[in-house]
């Protein structure tokens, strides 16, 4: 398991791309991203928010977090709990350039105090980067 928290900081704070490689290598390493659906109907998409104006899907490295943020975003609407989705990296993927065709600029993992953001080419790009061999 890693620790994405000590990896969104080492990426934050180091002056070199190694940690910002580290981070990515690990976040597509994982089997499952997990998302918080739109609404607890059954054609629901992932959430997705807004970064300085800009829309960003949000995603998330382990379910746990995801759960809880779905508890938070509830409570903060008055609604229950939205579903937890999770897809592969390479679905989630294939997912990400639909919604880039339909203008949502980047991704959001791990919305908090330990999260990370690219652009959706980046992501995309980063996933084939760190996959290709394997």
């Amino acid at each position: 398991m890693h620790d994405f928290e000590a990896l969104a900081r080492a990426a934050g704070s180091d002056h070199t791309k190694t940690a910002e490689h580290d981070l990515w290598k690990a976040a597509v390493s994982l089997e499952r991203w997990y998302f918080v659906a739109s609404s607890s109907e059954d054609d629901a998409q992932p959430v997705v928010g807004s970064i300085g104006g800009s829309p960003f899907v949000l995603a998330f490295t382990d379910e746990a977090q995801a759960t809880e943020f779905s508890r938070r975003r509830a409570a903060h609407r008055g609604v229950d709990d939205a579903p937890v989705v999770h897809m592969d990296p390479a679905e989630a993927v294939s997912y990400f350039q639909t919604l880039r065709e339909a203008g949502v600029e980047g991704v959001l993992f791990n919305a908090g105090g330990a999260a990370f953001q690219a652009s959706m080419d980046e992501v995309i790009d980063r996933h084939a980067r760190y996959t290709r061999g394997r």
